[in-house]
C-alpha cells in the first residue's frame, strides 16, 4: 500500500481504517472511539511508515483478547514541500532555517553541500569552497565590478571558470536529489533557481536592517562595528555575484522569491512561525 506522507501524518486513517475495519471490527469500534490509540512511526527520509495496533477488547465469542498487528508500507513522497532560503549576510537567516527545521523536524543543508560536492568530485574541501557562494574571487570582493567583467575575468582563467561550473553543476545536481528523497530545508546555493520546476517548492528571502546586521555580525564574530560594516558588504557581494552569474535573476528581489521577510520589522519567532504555518497549510 502506497500512502502519501500527509496522509501518513494524519494517522492515514482513511485507507488504513478501511482494513482495520475489515480485519479487526471490535478493535476499529474501540479506536474509533478513542480507547485504542494505534502508534505512527514515519521515517520521512526513507520514505516509509510503520502502524502499530495493540490493546484489550471484548471478543463476542471469545472473551477479553489481546490484539497486536502491524501494519507497513512505503510512502508517495512526490507531493512533499521544500523550503529554500536566501538571505542576507548577518539577517539570521541559516538561524531561522535551523530553528525552523528542528520545529518542523526535517533536515537542513546549508554548508554541508559544500562538503557533499567536494567529496563526489574527489576535491579538497577548502578547494570547492573557494568558489562557493560566499568565497568568491577577492577581484569580486574587493572591486567594484558589474557581472560581465567578473566573467570576462574569469574567462581569461580557464581553470577558475570550469571548476566553478563543476562545482555549481554537482551541488544542483545534489540539491535536486535531496529534493527527491523528501522533504528538507535548503539555505543559498541558488536552491530556488535550480529547483524553479518544483511547484511544491517554498522560496524565500530573509533580509534585515543594516544596522541590526551589523551588530549581529559584530557580536557573532568579536569584530568591531566598522569591520562588522566592511564583512557584510564583502559577503552580500559575493552572494549577489554567485546568485547572478549563475540564474540570470536578481538576488534577493521579489521576481526571484515567493516571500521576502524582514526580521528587524517582524522579529526572528515570527518569521518561523510565518514559514512554519505556510509550510503546514
Amino acid at each position: 500500500m502506497t500512502l502519501s506522507a500527509a496522509a501518513v501524518r494524519e494517522y492515514g486513517k482513511r485507507l488504513e481504517n478501511g482494513f482495520a475495519k475489515m480485519r479487526f471490527p471490535a478493535l476499529y469500534e474501540k479506536e474509533k472511539s478513542g480507547i485504542i490509540k494505534p502508534e505512527i512511526h514515519v521515517d520521512t527520509a526513507r520514505g516509509r511508515y510503520e502502524r502499530i495496533n495493540s490493546g484489550r477488547y471484548d471478543a463476542p465469542r471469545d472473551g477479553l483478547r489481546t490484539l497486536h498487528w502491524q501494519q507497513r508500507g512505503e510512502m508517495d513522497m512526490s507531493g512533499h514541500k521544500i523550503i529554500t532560503i536566501g538571505r542576507q549576510f548577518g539577517s539570521g537567516g541559516r538561524e531561522i532555517g535551523q530553528k525552523l527545521a528542528e520545529r518542523l523536524e526535517l533536515p537542513l543543508y546549508d554548508r554541508r553541500l559544500v562538503t557533499m560536492a567536494a567529496e563526489a568530485l574527489g576535491v579538497r574541501e577548502e578547494d570547492a569552497e573557494r568558489v562557493d557562494e560566499s568565497s568568491l574571487n577577492s577581484f569580486v570582493s574587493n572591486y567594484t565590478v558589474s557581472p560581465g567583467m567578473y566573467m570576462e575575468f574569469i574567462s581569461a582563467t580557464p581553470y577558475i571558470q570550469s571548476f566553478d561550473d563543476e562545482v555549481y553543476r554537482k551541488e544542483a545536481e545534489i540539491i535536486r536529489n535531496l529534493a527527491e528523497k523528501g522533504p528538507c530545508i535548503i539555505v543559498g546555493r541558488c536552491a530556488d533557481y535550480v529547483l524553479k520546476d518544483r511547484a511544491e517548492c517554498i522560496n524565500v528571502f530573509i533580509c534585515a536592517d543594516k544596522a541590526d546586521r551589523i551588530k549581529r555580525i559584530a557580536r557573532l564574530y568579536g569584530l568591531t562595528e566598522r569591520k562588522a560594516a566592511e564583512r557584510i558588504r564583502r559577503t552580500d557581494r559575493e552572494r549577489r555575484y554567485y546568485y547572478e552569474l549563475h540564474t540570470g535573476q536578481d538576488w534577493g528581489a521579489v521576481s526571484s522569491h515567493q516571500m521576502l521577510f524582514n526580521v528587524s520589522l517582524l522579529g526572528m519567532d515570527k518569521v518561523i512561525d510565518y514559514l512554519e504555518a505556510v509550510y503546514k497549510c
